[in-house]
């Protein structure tokens, strides 16, 4: 486990766990693209939503 000696270190090791480092759970992808993508997708049907109900 790594241990982080302060706020600072603690996150830049998020930073790059979620926005440089690969994951192979998700095809090689970074976690952050995944989730701008996913509120890219969720905004457009939510946009696509509206305009039907009104």
């Amino acid at each position: 486990m790594l241990e982080c000696q302060n706020k600072e270190e603690s996150a830049d090791l998020f930073r790059g766990f979620n926005y440089r480092r690969f994951h192979e759970t998700l095809k090689y992808n970074k976690p952050m693209n995944i989730y701008y993508d996913n509120l890219k997708v969720n905004d457009e049907n939510y946009i696509k939503f509206s305009e039907n109900v009104a």
